[in-house]
């Protein structure tokens, strides 16, 4: 039999409250979706081929005077096969003259239909939903076979709530797309996490989306901003300073929500285990010595000596400090995933914008930047950041035309470290919140770490210690 898109046009007044709804459903072809479905016309037990079996199962439905329209309608469309809207001995014939080979097809097309596709616009919607609620509340007048089978969304002869439950959970899954999905720590895990970094990319299907942030304890709706294809790619701060929103230890959650019109859908996003993740990251001595190491060197990729010098010094100051001082080893320097801000002429600016400033091509390859944002983090004119997974060195942007600064910006725990009278020394900076830290300074000498003292923001507020003022002036 030869097969040709059917299209069956079918119109259907849903009446809700004081409104009117018509939809013509239009039946397609196959999109290759999990509900697509083809009802082969004149196969009454679903075998994928017309055959004497349907014969005598259309034979009996005569003789036993079954009426399939108001009793099996998937039966009904299958065997109505001149299609005139009634099963009766014309179909029967016109069966059995297919079986005998005196005919190739049938007057009416296999039909390429989607399951919960009520408007037969070839998706599923929320007018989807608003007209299977309708049918099933009854106020839907000249019910079409074609609507009851495409709303019999599992299959199970019946169409009632949970073909309701079922489309929903359809159009709610296809409300957001996500491409991808990052956590991140901009800090070091101590229980108590300073900033916790979602990067979050993908489309809706809605008119606007939001993300719930969490900033000093407030809870806030953070709208995503979408292009004229409803695609979104953002980077979101979700909690500063409190863990508000732990759905279990050391993991995390927020949710996007999508509005069409009056209807909105939820949607949660868990992190993975951000503890674990960002020891078994960043907790790596060499890869903190790196980056540190790149972070103050005059070069692109600071000389391997640097690189040894800080991991010995960092090593034998928690060594020698970690039994009167446990939090030196949780206070490290970040060496994943963190991002430097750059500050840029407007010109420059404009050029980023357009894609067109190339200057910092070959350190975005060597530093592995993956993502280049514009304005994301501050209202600040010309401000972009840049996302990095490995050691970068600020200090190689700042030589590029047209960049006016350029640093990290440090929200969480870190370390910093210069050359004062000929030694080493190194601050270990421990952010208890927005206003307060602590300071734990050390000197090196003779690769021997000698303890400065420590300060606090909230105890010393009135006076610095000379070696952290000696340490500032530097």
């Amino acid at each position: 039999m030869l097969k040709e898109i059917c299209i069956v046009v079918l119109t259907v007044c849903v009446l809700v409250g004081n409104f009117s709804v018509y939809a013509n459903l239009i039946e397609k072809a196959s999109t290759n979706s999990e509900y697509d479905r083809t009802l082969l016309i004149g196969d009454l037990n679903y075998d994928g081929r017309v055959s004497s079996t349907d014969y005598v199962i259309a034979n009996r439905y005569i003789l036993n005077g079954i009426d399939l329209k108001t009793t099996d309608v998937k039966s009904f469309l299958a065997s109505d096969v001149n299609g005139d809207g009634v099963f009766n001995s014309t179909d029967y014939v016109l069966i059995r003259r297919y079986i005998l080979q005196l005919i190739t097809s049938f007057p009416v097309d296999d039909i390429d239909y989607m399951l919960g596709d009520l408007t037969g616009d070839g998706k599923h919607s929320y007018e989807d939903i608003e007209i299977l609620e309708a049918l099933i509340l009854d106020e839907i007048d000249d019910i079409s076979p074609m609507l009851m089978l495409v709303a019999d969304i599992n299959e199970d002869g019946v169409v009632d709530e949970n073909d309701l439950i079922f489309l929903k959970e359809i159009v709610y899954s296809n409300s957001l797309k996500l491409e991808g999905v990052n956590w991140y720590v901009d800090g070091i895990f101590t229980g108590d996490l300073d900033i916790v970094k979602v990067y979050i990319k993908g489309s809706i299907d809605g008119e606007r989306a939001t993300i719930t942030t969490f900033m000093s304890g407030q809870s806030e709706e953070t709208e995503l901003k979408l292009d004229e294809s409803k695609r979104f790619s953002q980077l979101v701060s979700l909690e500063s300073f409190e863990k508000i929103n732990i759905i279990e230890e050391n993991y995390y959650s927020t949710t996007i929500t999508v509005y069409n019109g009056s209807d909105r859908i939820s949607h949660q996003l868990k992190s993975p285990n951000l503890a674990s993740e960002y020891k078994e990251k960043c907790y790596d001595d060499r890869c903190e010595a790196k980056a540190l190491a790149t972070s103050i060197s005059d070069e692109i990729i600071p000389p391997e000596e640097l690189v040894d010098e800080i991991q010995k010094h960092l090593s034998v100051i928690r060594t020698t400090y970690i039994e009167l001082m446990p939090q030196l080893g949780r206070i490290r320097y970040l060496c994943d995933t963190d991002w430097i801000f750059v500050k840029l002429d407007e010109e420059s600016y404009i050029d980023v914008l357009n894609g067109y400033y190339s200057h910092w091509d070959e350190l975005n390859y060597i530093y592995k930047i993956n993502r280049i944002l514009t304005g994301g983090f501050s209202n600040t004119q010309n401000l972009s950041s840049l996302m990095f997974d490995g050691p970068v060195n600020a200090k190689m942007y700042v030589q590029l035309p047209g960049i006016l600064s350029a640093g990290r910006l440090e929200l969480g725990d870190s370390i910093y470290t210069k050359v004062i009278n000929g030694n080493r020394v190194y601050l270990f900076y421990r952010r208890y919140d927005a206003f307060e830290i602590g300071i734990y300074g050390f000197k090196i000498e003779n690769d021997s770490p000698e303890f400065l003292g420590y300060y606090n923001s909230d105890l010393h507020y009135d006076s610095k210690p000379d070696w952290l003022i000696e340490f500032e002036k530097n």
